[in-house]
């Protein structure tokens, strides 16, 4: 049902973030045409998913009550955000501190397509190079509808840097 089940490696203690597709009527996995209906979100280090947002837009009605519903001409999308101790950029790549035990972790967001479960792109928050060490964490993201522009909000003990991929990973 997809790439998120299973061990990357054999006894391999990775940690990886997941996205799954789940019918909401059932509660069974609701794969698409390629069989998929989920997606890990790996590297050669550990790697969390910590918040999600998806573009809403806030409705009053008449007797006062609100409520939220998706933009449509978004609703095909949908951002994660979270750390990883390589990087999303260079999934190859594991990031240590000095002592090569610590790791250290680097803060992203991806714009995730809903149809395929696969990134669109992503930007990642790392400490600015020359920087030594330090914990950089995405934690949560909202979505402007009418500006379409993403606030990603989190965590840093150092002072970051932002880097874009150029292509989807």
């Amino acid at each position: 049902v997809g790439d998120a089940f299973g061990l990357t490696t054999a006894d391999s203690d990775d940690m990886d973030g997941f996205l799954l597709r789940i019918n909401s009527k059932t509660g069974e996995m609701e794969p698409k045409a390629d069989g998929s209906a989920s997606r890990r979100v790996g590297t050669a280090g550990h790697d969390y998913i910590i918040g999600q947002c998806s573009p809403v837009e806030e409705i009053s009605l008449m007797n006062g009550d609100k409520f939220s519903t998706q933009h449509a001409d978004l609703a095909s999308v949908w951002y994660v955000v979270g750390a990883t101790s390589s990087s999303m950029l260079d999934p190859s790549k594991e990031y240590v501190q000095g002592d090569g035990d610590t790791l250290y972790y680097r803060g992203y967001v991806q714009k995730i397509n809903l149809e395929t479960l696969k990134p669109e792109w992503t930007v990642e928050f790392a400490p600015i190079a020359g920087t030594t060490g330090g914990l950089v964490t995405a934690t949560t993201c909202i979505v402007d509808p009418a500006t379409q522009a993403v606030y990603v909000g989190g965590v840093a003990t150092t002072r970051i840097e932002s880097l874009l991929s150029p292509t989807t990973i």
